[in-house]
């Protein structure tokens, strides 16, 4: 390996560790943050997000440059060919490259990730540009506080983390991603499991059922689904592609209190994530290659793949039935029967046949 090549895997193992700080530091606590309750949630949360990611973007930003600048200075001798017409001798592994094709004409992961995101931070400038109220624009409004400043660092952050992946037979090992699931299952553990008793009208923390239009410590429906998403996603990976059987164990803990909490929370748009998720699971794994060592040995096996898969549909058929049991116990108030899409397979014990 190259004295130049030495130095980006420096920095994107430094990279790596930055961002496994920053996980670590903020998903447990902008879960659990809620110093005034639900007054001012969103404000609240927003504020807590700015002061944890605003340092450390300031400090990965000379790693981030440095990494692409490194990526873009390689891509030409290795896009370009000798004098004997064949590629360069430079050429390296295509897994550590983010801007050229491989070999065989197929683009890098990498790149067809990037790539998308770039597109959105342009149309994001754009929309900031061309706002009447630049200072709503940068910060969001009262609330909410959804502005550039925010996107900036959800779209740096997320390039971050494709500059920085690991590549190679040693890259489900690496730091952060040991680390990623745990943090997600104590984070989201409890969230989900209290968004469950609030819909059962018992509130666990002094300041719920204040006002019985917020749920768990996400406050507004909207940002709960959100959040029920991203650890149904991460739980979701984690089961169907884990090496580790205990960690298999728990994602599956974390995949039942996700569709549980979905069951009874009742938005049609996270019932629709959900359903892309697993399509998209799915999609992944038959287009997985065989080779990949960072994937459990069996999932390549019918039976590897049929048992994860049934599974999923056993833990969905379990929540419907016990949903559907509980609502006949406690007067549910947050969520009328009438909009909630999962009362009536709940009802009539469809839950039955996904369990048989």
């Amino acid at each position: 390996m190259s004295q130049s090549d030495l130095k980006t895997e420096r920095i994107a193992r430094a990279g790596r560790v930055i961002l496994g700080v920053y996980i670590c530091i903020l998903l447990p606590v902008l879960s659990f943050w809620a110093p005034q309750g639900y007054s001012h949630l969103g404000n609240s949360k927003f504020l807590i997000y700015r002061f944890i990611s605003v340092p450390f973007a300031v400090i990965l930003l000379p790693l981030v440059i440095a990494r692409i600048c490194f990526l873009l200075r390689r891509s030409k001798p290795e896009a370009s060919a000798d004098s004997t017409g064949n590629p360069a001798s430079g050429r390296k592994d295509v897994s550590e490259n983010y801007v050229i094709n491989t070999a065989s004409g197929r683009k890098s992961a990498g790149r067809m990730l990037v790539v998308p995101a770039i597109v959105y931070l342009l149309f994001l400038t754009v929309s900031f540009v061309l706002a009447f109220d630049h200072n709503e624009a940068l910060w969001g409004t009262v609330g909410w506080r959804m502005g550039f400043l925010s996107r900036l660092l959800f779209v740096f952050f997320f390039i971050a983390g494709i500059l920085f992946r690991p590549t190679g037979p040693d890259q489900a090992a690496s730091f952060p991603r040991t680390i990623f699931f745990p943090v997600v299952f104590v984070s989201g553990a409890p969230v989900l499991l209290l968004g469950i008793l609030n819909r059962f009208s018992i509130y666990p923390l002094p300041y719920m059922g204040v006002d019985d239009s917020f749920i768990s410590t996400m406050g507004n429906i909207n940002w709960y689904g959100g959040y029920l998403v991203l650890v149904f996603a991460v739980a979701l990976g984690e089961f169907i592609c884990g090496t580790s059987a205990l960690r298999r164990v728990f994602a599956a803990v974390l995949l039942f209190l996700s569709l549980f909490s979905l069951v009874t929370q009742g938005s049609d748009g996270t019932s629709l994530a959900f359903a892309a998720g697993v399509i998209a699971a799915c999609t992944g794994v038959c287009l997985m290659d065989r080779g990949e060592e960072n994937v459990s040995e069996d999932l390549y096996a019918p039976s590897g793949i049929l048992t994860r898969f049934i599974l999923l549909i056993g833990f969905l058929g379990i929540a419907l039935e016990i949903y559907g049991i509980l609502w006949a116990i406690y007067p549910l108030t947050l969520v009328s029967r009438d909009i909630n899409f999962w009362f009536t397979p709940a009802r009539y014990h469809a839950g039955l046949i996904l369990i048989a």
